[in-house]
């Protein structure tokens, strides 16, 4: 799958709930992901960056801390 047709997608999601199109991109994917897998695995950081094939500590700026229900 080419990754305009997944921001293509994306954007078709952003309007039809009334967000600019912009405001969800496949940027987000990785984030949304990041933050999944390091909550999945209950803080495992340095799997996330394994995983998300970052080799520096950027990954902490994808990381976003979830409301506890």
């Amino acid at each position: 799958m080419k990754r305009s047709y997944v921001r293509e997608l994306l954007g078709q999601a952003a309007l039809k709930l009334g967000l600019p199109r912009k405001r969800l991109g496949v940027h987000s994917l990785r984030v949304g992901g990041a933050t999944a897998l390091w909550v999945g695995t209950q803080g495992n950081v340095t799997l996330v960056r394994r995983l998300g094939r970052w080799a520096s500590d950027a990954v902490h700026s994808y990381l976003w801390d979830l409301p506890v229900s």
